[in-house]
């Protein structure tokens, strides 16, 4: 005889279920490779400790499917209490009528001292201010040295990529690669872009394979054979799996690098 579906909330539904299952909290951890943390603020309904809707829904279904429970039924649940906040409703504003004379005069005022500004800081401007000797040798040494990194392959970026990339750069400087081992036959990169639109770029086996700029809703796929790494300018705009395993991402983390190298 199947026993009575448990009543209560999403996290009470969870937390029996486990106490059913005989298990821990660590023992859940090691299964799933989902932080106790995490795991303790959907037991808690506490679904704000969770970096993102994205990954509070992820850890829901694969911990509900877990523990035999209705992963679809807890979703929509889910997305009905996340952050939910009671509609606020524009007050309504004061219409004070101002007479015809008081608006020519005020549109008299302002173009009269829109016209002062410009006589005034015009020569300002227009004086060039010298540089001096040590950054007029500098500047022209620049100019001489010809670019590295160009060649005829490369396709041109567009300025918006390009701006993002030099930011990233030197935001990252001092972020050292980390490397993961993982199994299997080939290593497949899925990146989906869940917020605002996002810097991205991939290496396949040592070859950059993209550069750009992702918009919200596009997502993108390639496959590598030995190693795959991949750059985020903000790693809170995208969910990114590897061989269909959703990757965890550190919240409060500016620029996300990782390199994934096959094992065996």
């Amino acid at each position: 005889m199947d026993r009575p579906e448990f009543v209560g909330t999403i996290g009470e539904k969870l937390q029996e279920a486990r106490r059913r299952k005989g298990k821990t909290l660590k023992e859940v951890e090691n299964i799933l490779r989902i932080r106790t943390s995490y795991l303790e603020a959907l037991e808690k309904d506490d679904f704000e400790k969770i970096p993102g809707f994205a990954y509070a829904k992820a850890f829901l279904k694969s911990y509900a499917t877990y523990l035999g429970l209705n992963a679809e039924d807890l979703v929509k649940e889910l997305e009905k209490v996340y952050r939910k906040e009671p509609p606020s409703f524009p007050r309504k504003r004061e219409v004070f009528p101002v007479s015809k004379n008081k608006r020519w005069i005020w549109l008299a005022v302002s173009i009269a001292f829109l016209v002062l500004a410009l006589i005034i800081f015009q020569p300002f401007s227009s004086k060039k201010k010298p540089l001096p000797k040590e950054e007029i040798s500098i500047e022209k040494e620049i100019q001489k040295t010809p670019s590295l990194e160009t060649t005829p392959a490369e396709t041109t970026p567009t300025e918006e990529a390009t701006e993002s990339a030099v930011e990233v750069e030197k935001a990252t400087k001092t972020v050292p690669p980390t490397y993961t081992p993982v199994t299997g036959e080939k290593l497949k990169l899925s990146v989906n872009t869940i917020g605002a639109k996002c810097w991205l770029r991939v290496i396949a086996d040592g070859e950059k394979v993209f550069e750009g700029i992702l918009v919200e809703g596009e997502a993108k796929e390639w496959e590598a054979i030995e190693t795959i790494t991949v750059r985020v300018g903000s790693p809170q705009s995208v969910e990114i799996q590897l061989n269909g395993e959703l990757i965890e991402i550190p919240s409060g983390v500016g620029v996300y690098e990782k390199t994934f190298r096959k094992e065996g």
